[in-house]
């Protein structure tokens, strides 16, 4: 066995941005008033909300409780996050060892047949499910607590799983609770799910039978437990208690497909049927007034050159995290004063100084994304003392935090050109293992370099450079496990003096972005610009030769010279894209930093009008109707209207003018109409506009 292939092994051996998730509880069965649904229902991370317990179409009353929360997790009164007990009193949540609301309905089951769901709706992360059947001591009939796979319930400790896998998208769980007053431990309950946006993906299992009946003699269940883990940037927890159906059920409809609301990106142009004078223009971004927010300072920080940033926001350390590539030794940069350093001479003094370059990968953190420290650690020592280095040698390294990996020393993953390209990993982003040679790839690698996963194609892909004909042009690669990966083919070029130099890319609302810094080889400077891909295979860049973030125009500026992107980060209030900065050409002397350029929620690209004071025009094609039609565009001081379209071009509903700047804002009908009869049908939606930008819908 060769060393590739004995590192490969090893490595096998040692062996998911806002960011929105929706809870919905389903209620499912065939009783007396017709099927219930809706019972709980929150909406998890997001605007302050109200949770409230309530039954649908039965007659029944229930004792509920409302609480009012935030982002992160409930805030209300003493009841909250604690257990109600049959004695009386709370049970403190640190012992129990989670959060939740309770719903105290007084009452527990007997022989009846009960099912109790969940539906989840993605953003970006993944959902893993577990679940436990443990005694307790309460008079709770089923619990749902979303937490992590190690379970407690007062003293009673269930530290198995059973597992479903990870779903990734909108998934509906259901627990089936059969329960035996007669022969309480004959009861049985079943796990069952499904992937609503791929049936395909879907699966049962049997969590077993009561290990004791509870003391009170009622014969119910009372010990069901089923955990949801959403691994969303951290390990967000969240749990609901004591809710039962009390209804007898005779038959358990089958799981099935319903329509989930999503968001479409308006510069996907196949959403867009007509227009008329409007054209898709790059969103405008702002730079951060206090750029750049930092620099080359240390010894080991000979020179960032493109600094090839990856920045993240790491939920879980609640914290903003860097790592960027810089040259530890450039003898031209080391060697040489700034005042014996004559412009357009760098790459000769480079070349003749007869001395090699070092590289190392630098990590800083920060708690705002403004202000950032350089922590020195002895990780990887620079002349024997603390660095806050990582890694030596490193070139060109893509690194990102993989919240779908269950084993913790894979969780951070560096795709980078090695001696050839490699991937190492490492659990905490700091302390990397081996490199792992991935001569397959058969690809330059001299870039930021960049991978990710995707769910459609249940692969990682890898961007890297390749060149042809004397021309730098981005190649892709693809990998089932981040260790065997294809050869590398050429997926985004330029015939022109530009050339696409990286290219780093995220997936988000349902399509993938990229961010290419084009170089332009006569001036020998670098922007960056906006593309997109359905597929990772097939890219479409906006406004090609236009900047999404542009270079200074004074001379010398921080940014003047080079602009190379991070991974752009979504959070509630806008878009974040840090980027690596130089305020000379690409092949001169120049100074290096970190910068940061902000862009609205959605305001990637948007449609603006083409001749002002004229009203612009975009129809969609038709599109299934999944829930309300919600907005995104800049309509201070304009006016937009929308109208909903049959086959037949019949103007269904037309909505209020909207004439406000609005993210995910919902649509007002006319008279009072709604959408709700077309639900699951499709329509076309006709969008007119004045002194406006649209940039998304979400329907």
């Amino acid at each position: 066995m060769g060393v590739c292939a004995r590192k490969r092994s090893a490595c096998i051996a040692g062996w998911m941005s806002g960011w929105l998730v929706m809870l919905g509880m389903v209620m499912t069965g065939q009783v007396s008033g017709g099927p219930q649904r809706l019972l709980l229902q929150e909406d998890f991370n997001g605007p302050p909300a109200v949770l409230t317990g309530r039954q649908a179409n039965s007659g029944q009353v229930w004792r509920s409780q409302t609480a009012r929360w935030s982002t992160g997790g409930l805030q209300t009164g003493l009841a909250f996050g604690q257990r109600h007990t049959a004695g009386g009193g709370w049970r403190d949540r640190g012992a129990a060892r989670w959060m939740g609301n309770v719903i105290d309905l007084g009452q527990s089951l007997q022989s009846t047949t009960f099912v109790f769901g969940v539906d989840l709706q993605q953003g970006i992360g993944v959902l893993e499910s577990c679940a436990a059947l443990e005694s307790a001591d309460g008079v709770e009939s089923l619990t749902l607590i979303w937490t992590g796979r190690r379970l407690k319930c007062g003293g009673n400790t269930w530290s198995g799983e059973l597992d479903m896998g990870i779903a990734e998208g909108n998934v509906r769980v259901e627990v089936i609770v059969c329960l035996d007053g007669v022969v309480p431990a004959r009861s049985t309950a079943t796990m069952r799910y499904i992937q609503l946006d791929d049936p395909d993906n879907h699966g049962s299992f049997d969590l077993g039978n009561p290990r004791n009946p509870d003391r009170n003699g009622s014969g119910s269940f009372e010990f069901s437990r089923v955990a949801l883990h959403v691994l969303k940037g951290g390990e967000a927890r969240f749990g609901f208690d004591n809710v039962a159906l009390q209804d007898d059920v005779q038959q358990v409809d089958a799981l099935r497909v319903v329509p989930v609301s999503r968001k479409y990106l308006l510069l996907d142009h196949r959403l867009v049927a007509q227009t008329d004078n409007c054209a898709l223009r790059v969103g405008r971004v702002v730079k951060h007034p206090q750029n750049p927010l930092f620099g080359e300072e240390h010894e080991w920080e000979s020179r960032f050159d493109n600094l090839y940033p990856n920045v993240l926001y790491d939920q879980e350390a609640q914290c903003y995290k860097i790592w960027y590539f810089t040259w530890t030794y450039d003898p031209a940069t080391t060697d040489v004063p700034r005042d014996q350093r004559q412009p357009g001479t760098y790459m000769q003094v480079r070349r003749e100084s007869g001395k090699g370059l070092r590289e190392g990968l630098g990590y800083a953190v920060s708690q705002d994304g403004i202000h950032w420290e350089k922590p020195l650690m002895t990780v990887s020592p620079w002349k024997g003392q603390p660095s806050n280095l990582v890694a030596q040698p490193c070139h060109g390294a893509g690194i990102f935090k993989d919240l779908r990996e269950r084993d913790p020393a894979r969780r951070y993953k560096m795709f980078h050109k090695g001696q050839g390209m490699a991937a190492r990993f490492s659990a905490d982003g700091i302390r990397w293992g081996q490199y792992v040679p991935l001569p397959e790839v058969d690809a330059a690698g001299d870039t930021h370099n960049n991978a990710l996963w995707s769910p459609e194609l249940k692969k990682y892909v890898g961007f890297t450079r390749l060149w042809r004909d004397g021309k730098r042009v981005v190649g892709r690669t693809e990998s089932p496990d981040f260790v065997y990966w294809t050869k590398a083919v050429e997926v985004l070029s330029d015939r022109r003096a530009a050339q696409p130099y990286s290219m780093p890319v995220i997936r988000y609302a349902g399509l993938y972005l990229g961010l290419p810094a084009i170089l332009r080889a006569e001036e020998d400077r670098t922007h960056t610009e906006l593309a997109w891909s359905a597929d990772t295979v097939h890219w479409h860049r906006v406004e090609a030769g236009t900047p999404l973030i542009a270079n200074a125009a004074q001379p010398g500026a921080y940014d003047w010279g080079t602009v190379y992107a991070s991974y752009p980060i979504i959070q509630e209030d806008g878009i974040r894209i840090y980027y690596g900065a130089g305020n000379a050409q690409h092949f001169d002397w120049r100074d290096g930093s970190l910068c940061l350029a902000t862009l609205r929620p959605d305001g990637f690209a948007g449609y603006d009008p083409q001749r002002a004071g004229q009203p612009a025009r975009l129809r969609t094609i038709p599109l299934e109707v999944a829930g309300p039609l919600q907005l995104t565009a800049d309509a201070a001081g304009g006016a937009v209207v929308v109208r909903v379209l049959d086959s037949k071009d019949t103007v269904l509903l037309t909505s209020e003018s909207i004439s406000a700047d609005v993210t995910d804002q919902p649509v007002v009908w006319r008279d009072g109409g709604s959408l709700r009869p077309w639900l699951g049908q499709q329509v076309q939606l006709q969008i007119e506009w004045k002194s406006a930008k649209i940039f998304a819908l979400k329907l």
